[in-house]
This record gives C-alpha cells, structure tokens and sequence, in this order.
C-alpha cells in the first residue's frame, strides 16, 4: 500500500535519466533525461563505448534538480559495462546513482527503464517505512525477524526491499489472498480484498494464484515486476 500509493500519488524522490544507445520518445515517469553515446549488440558486444566527459556534463547540468540518477542502456542484460562505467563516473558528482539492470534483468529496455525510475522514485519511503517498523519493533522489545511481502507473494528481508522496493507495490493484495487461503484452508476460492477505493479480486485453484509473468501495470505505466494476476474495480469501503 505505501509504496502503491506513494507511485499513483507521484511522491517521492525526484530522477533523472541517462539513457545509453537509444532514445525513448514515448511517455516516462521522469522529468529529466539525456541520450548518452554508447551502444551494445544484441550478442552483447560493445559497439561504441560511452563518452565519459558527456556523462559528466549532463550529471551537472541535473544535479541541482534531481535526488537520484538512473542509468539505462539498451541490451544491458546481455552485458551490463556501459551501465556500469557511466554509474561510475556519475557517482563521483551524484550520491545516488542506479544501473536499470539490477532492477530488472528481463529484455525491453522501455519497461526496464520504467521499472528502474519508479524503482529509484519510491527507495527512500520504504527505507523510512522500514525505519519506522524497526523502531516500533524495539521498542516493543520485539526479537522476531523482518520481512517484506513482494508482489507475488514471497517474502524478502528488509534490506532487499529498500533496494527494489518497486517489487512489493502490490504487497497488500498478495498477503490478503495468501493469508485467506491459508485461513480457510480452502483449495479453490474467489478472494476479495476490499480497501477504501478499490477492491482486488483473485482466482484461486488448487491452491495456486496465476502469476503475471510478463509484468504488472500500475496507473499508466507498465512494468517488469511480477505479480499476482489481479483484478481491480473501482470499489471500496469509502466509495
């Protein structure tokens, strides 16, 4: 829900883009973007290396307006160098730099863009969000160990959801339907989760909850995180 939200209300930090290889002309949930020289094969060889003084001119030019830098290179998931060499000289100006391939390694360099900024939009919220749950939890005296619910279901440390928090934007659906089958034993069931706008529904058979393997949209923007196959209508308690 924190992070869902925080992506459909537009908070959080603000981003900047460099893209490597090609230019992206349709819609992008950043403000500030700049094509870099740089090019990769589809076998993953490096064609035309990165300019390492463009890097540095467009960093500066961003810096005063942005709190995080995303680097994206076509074909970075076949070799990830020129992401890595432009992070490197980009860090040395900007604090918080991220490579698109660490946040997705599925091919679709539109989506893997996307899901890189959103990614890096909404990291510090979960890290304050999880800052918060930690204090509750000590000063509750609470020993249990922390863990974060993803899209689909599994559960991952706090440490990996600061890193890639875009993966838990739909955690809220996914533990309300794990947490019903599990309640009421049943092995096939239709689950609702109503909140205070919308409604989630999900189809369970044997046990199973069909998975979006090709990835999830959230508002207009189409990712590569994996989710639970939902469906939402226009709802809720307060509607």
């Amino acid at each position: 829900g924190v992070i869902c939200n925080a992506i459909m209300e537009n908070k959080g930090g603000t981003v900047g883009l460099l893209l490597i290889g090609h230019d992206i002309s349709k819609p992008l949930p950043c403000r500030y973007k700049k094509l870099l020289k740089g090019r990769i094969d589809y076998r993953g060889n490096i064609t035309e290396p990165v300019d390492k003084q463009q890097i540095v001119d467009s960093a500066l030019k961003m810096k005063p307006y942005i709190d995080a830098l995303v680097i994206s290179s076509v074909m970075s998931t076949r070799n990830p160098n020129l992401e890595l060499t432009a992070k490197r000289t980009a860090a040395e100006l900007i604090g918080h730099v991220y490579c698109a391939h660490t946040v997705s390694n599925h091919l679709g360099y539109y989506q893997r863009t996307i899901t890189a900024v959103l990614n890096a939009q909404i990291m510090d919220i979960m890290k304050n969000f999880i800052d918060s749950v930690v204090k509750v939890f000590r000063s509750k005296h609470l020993c249990c160990p922390i863990y974060i619910m993803k899209s689909d279901g599994s559960l991952i440390p706090p440490e990996c959801a600061v890193k890639r928090p875009i993966e838990t934007m739909f955690s809220g659906p996914a533990a309300s339907i794990t947490g019903a089958v599990h309640l009421s034993g049943m092995n096939s069931c239709i689950v609702i989760d109503m909140g205070g706008t919308t409604s989630d529904i999900g189809i369970v058979s044997n046990k199973k909850i069909p998975i979006l393997q090709d990835g999830t949209k959230i508002g207009s923007w189409k990712t590569h995180i994996q989710s639970l196959d939902l469906s939402t209508v226009a709802l809720g308690g307060d509607s």
